[in-house]
């Protein structure tokens, strides 16, 4: 899934659909991501966005959409 961040910078989030429920979010969502950030040469991104998958991270991730949160 691809976001916007407050400063208009384009992140992936590393969220795998078959760990963990589909988060219903359309273009224009505001969402809250607790997650690790990682920056590669051609792209940023959050992971460590499912608590099943976040062993090796400091603190397991979750999105926040709508009053729900997705892990």
């Amino acid at each position: 899934m691809l976001v916007r961040d407050q400063l208009g910078d384009t992140l992936e989030l590393d969220y795998n659909t078959t760990l963990g429920q589909r988060v219903p979010v359309h273009a224009g969502s505001s969402v809250v991501v607790h997650g690790q950030l990682y920056v590669d040469p051609n792209q940023s991104g959050v992971h460590c966005l499912h608590g099943q998958t976040s062993r090796g991270c400091p603190e397991p991730g979750w999105i926040q959409f709508a009053g729900s949160t997705y892990s």
